[in-house]
């Protein structure tokens, strides 16, 4: 399975600069360029960990074959709001669906006999506000931007992750409701 964000989309982070800062304790607006980027990379990160998308922004999924459990798909993210459209190569089909949040859907139509390349192509919109992942994206960056002095140029991952950090993401992974 391949998915990605549509482009072209204007996509506002939950908390502003100001906001974490405020919540950290610092009064220095000169690095909020630096603040953001470590938002959106805390909630990108939170987002692909946790499976969760918390804001509402469009996708495009693509299926193989054997990507489904007995020809049913999940959607990479929740909560979904709205499918905008299946196609099986790029043909418009009707298809069923299962689940609130997370969501699976069984295309109606037969697939046909060279199955190993059909692909079906999904569009979705996912997200929603969640309060306890805006929590997690303030701690994620928070802990982004004490490690930023140990080593500039790390790539974000969990590694800089504190464990309180990690084990509160953990419980919102757990127990996710959106």
């Amino acid at each position: 399975m391949e998915v990605r964000i549509k482009s072209g989309q204007s996509l506002t982070e939950p908390i502003t600069a100001a906001l974490w800062r405020a919540y950290s304790g610092l009064d220095d607006a000169t690095q909020d360029t630096l603040i953001g980027t470590m938002i959106t990379a805390a909630r990108l990160w939170l987002e692909n960990h946790t499976g969760c998308s918390v804001i509402s922004k469009s996708y495009e999924a693509e299926f193989d074959i054997s990507d489904g459990y007995e020809n049913w798909y999940e959607l990479p993210f929740s909560p979904v709001v709205s499918i905008t459209s299946v196609k099986i190569d790029d043909v418009a089909i009707t298809y069923s669906q299962r689940g609130q949040g997370i969501v699976e859907i069984y295309p109606d139509s037969i697939i046909g006999s060279g199955a190993e390349d059909n692909i079906i192509k999904v569009e979705f919109i996912a997200g929603a506000t969640d309060e306890r992942a805006t929590i997690a994206i303030y701690r994620i960056a928070s802990d982004y931007y004490d490690a930023r002095k140990d080593n500039p140029a790390a790539e974000v991952s969990s590694a800089v992750l504190k464990w309180g950090t990690m084990h509160f993401v953990n419980q919102l992974s757990n127990n996710i409701t959106i």
